[in-house]
């Protein structure tokens, strides 16, 4: 209860359904604002806590001002009778009349001196504790609860009449829209228009589950969107002003960002599986990833002023639909990815950042999805290209910790072509790397998977071709060749190959025997039992073929060694003989 310090106005407020009550002293009349069914009752018992006149004013305006309280369903609720005489109240309520009566006649003193406050200018305050424990008490707390409940659900369904009567006006409008053309000059009717559909193409998001639902709206929305595309990719996009960047991201958000469908607890990842899994929506978010893609490409969107709308939310929703099964939805945000990294350089921290969240996620963790990492990894080979030298410790850590680790995950053989590709690029711009790289890949190698073997030995390959003329060759050369010496003792053929493949390569064989002669001695040893023990006729052959060579040139190199020796002996004789002559020439 809520009283205002206005001479002739008192405001009673209901807690229980917002309602105001206004009386006019004076005037002797009542408004009620948001009038409901069961407040009625509420604010008439509130009355018998304040004076006698504004309640007999209450009763004589509310027969005339609410006709309505004749509908038999309303009195119920309200616990109003009829009578001969008209509209009347309902025993609670007369009997509560009698007493807040017998209460006030009591002492006729107060009821005079209530009435020459209202004439004049009282101090109307706040109701006291005791009065809000008589309004409870009349009431009751069940009673409230169960009001308040029916209040939301009548706003409730009021909101929702309302919206389903706004959703109708919105399909007929897009029903009855002409969609922009090529042709359409740009004007402020068009761009009017243009605003129009966007707002529509918004508001108006359909099932696409169900082809048979709204298939008119469905083409109407797509003729729109089409036109939005061949409105924004006019001129380059020099006429869309920064006022309509929020609307185009707000459009593109409510179409694009959706639920994913989740995936079984029992996943297992289909290596073989490249068929094509169309998402039902393609046709539709096609062009608005078109959109987006030439909204980017615009020469008016600065990206110091469409910060603001492509912010870090949007751009982690973006990523997060890398886990769609469609390739060409992976597709369309691989490129509109790289473009956002590209121009706004505010962002790129944040998206190496979301990155490497996405990589560990899938070296981590259980039944994670592999869409999407190829695509990715493309993504970031492009941009290890662009690092600057020397590498900033962010890059070398990103490296050690989440590129490496990569090669444990199962599915290795869906995105190692493009993980390699970041490896490459590493290895290139900091020779070191491809220590920290040989040893980790040596530490993670796989025991029984056999194809993910044969994907390493051929990644190692590579990295001693770009290093082998470097003094970092050293430093791994160790390792290296121990463990091709472990895979020589492989039962599986197609590792033994690549292995043997790897050593066929002459020049590698004489950097090693220059280097570490014991090696070539330990090869050589593997190989001859691998010669004796393996049960492929091809391997077997291979090895006889390797080990002919490695012998020539151990042999080659010990030569080299006894004739280096010799002479190194025969220099050390001069130069003892030569002190000699000079001591006795001295003497």
């Amino acid at each position: 209860l809520r009283v205002t310090r206005d001479t002739n106005v008192a405001v009673f407020y209901s807690a229980f359904s917002s309602t105001f009550v206004k009386f006019h002293l004076r005037k002797g009349t009542v408004s009620i604002c948001g009038f409901s069914c069961f407040s009625f009752k509420v604010i008439f018992e509130s009355l018998e806590l304040s004076c006698k006149e504004l309640r007999q004013t209450f009763l004589a305006s509310s027969q005339t001002m609410f006709p309505f309280v004749q509908n038999a369903f309303i009195r119920d609720r309200l616990g109003i009778s009829s009578s001969n005489s008209g509209v009347g109240l309902g025993r609670s309520s007369i009997a509560s009349i009698n007493s807040s009566k017998s209460a006030a006649g009591d002492s006729d003193s107060q009821v005079e001196a209530e009435k020459n406050s209202s004439s004049k200018k009282p101090d109307i305050s706040s109701p006291s504790s005791s009065q809000i424990r008589s309004i409870n008490s009349l009431s009751g707390k069940s009673s409230s609860r169960e009001m308040h409940q029916r209040s939301v659900s009548a706003h409730n369904g009021m909101s929702s009449n309302s919206n389903e009567e706004r959703k109708q006006k919105l399909r007929l409008e897009l029903l009855a829209a002409k969609p922009l053309l090529p042709s359409t000059p740009i004007s402020k009717q068009s761009y009017r228009v243009f605003k129009l559909h966007l707002h529509l193409c918004t508001e108006l998001i359909y099932n696409f589950g169900d082809a048979s639902e709204s298939s008119e709206e469905k083409v109407a929305k797509r003729a729109l969107l089409i036109g939005l595309v061949d409105y924004i990719s006019k001129d380059g996009g020099a006429h869309v002003p920064e006022e309509i960047f929020s609307k185009i991201v707000k459009m593109i958000s409510a179409n694009l960002f959706r639920s994913l469908p989740p995936r079984p607890e029992d996943y297992t990842v289909e290596l073989d599986d490249d068929d094509l899994k169309p998402e039902p929506c393609w046709p539709h978010i096609q062009v608005v990833y078109e959109l987006l893609n030439r909204f980017i490409l615009c020469s008016s969107v600065d990206a110091r002023m469409a910060k603001k709308y492509v912010t870090q939310d949007f751009i982690r929703k973006l990523i997060g639909l890398f886990e769609s099964d469609d390739i060409r939805e992976r597709e369309y945000l691989k490129n509109i990815l790289h473009r956002i990294y590209a121009k706004f350089m505010v962002h790129r921290a944040f998206i190496r950042r979301c990155i490497k969240e996405m990589f560990l996620t899938v070296t981590y963790e259980k039944n994670a999805s592999y869409n999407g990492l190829a695509e990715v990894l493309e993504i970031l080979a492009s941009i290890i290209n662009g690092f600057a030298l020397p590498l900033k410790k962010e890059h070398v850590d990103n490296l050690v910790n989440v590129l490496i680790p990569l090669h444990k995950v199962r599915g290795l053989e869906k995105f190692h072509r493009q993980l390699f590709f970041c490896v490459h690029h590493y290895v290139e711009k900091d020779k070191n790397s491809a220590v920290v790289l040989v040893n980790g890949i040596i530490k993670l190698w796989p025991i029984n998977n056999s194809s993910k073997q044969v994907l390493l030995l051929q990644e190692l390959e590579e990295i001693v071709d770009l290093t082998l003329n470097d003094q970092v060759f050293e430093y791994y050369m160790a390792p290296l060749i121990t463990h091709l010496g472990k895979c020589l003792e492989s039962p599986h053929f197609q590792v033994v190959e690549r292995s043997l493949l790897f050593l066929q390569n002459t020049y590698v064989c004489k950097v090693v025997a220059s280097k570490n002669g014991d090696l070539i001695v330990y090869l050589i040893s593997k190989l001859k039992c691998v010669a004796a023990k393996h049960w492929n006729p091809l391997v077997t052959q291979m090895s006889l073929q390797a080990l002919s060579f490695l012998q020539k040139l151990n042999e080659l190199t010990g030569n080299c060694t006894e004739l280096q020796e010799y002479s190194e002996s025969r220099k050390s004789e001069r130069e003892q003989r030569w002190i000699d002559i000079v001591k006795s020439v001295e003497s």
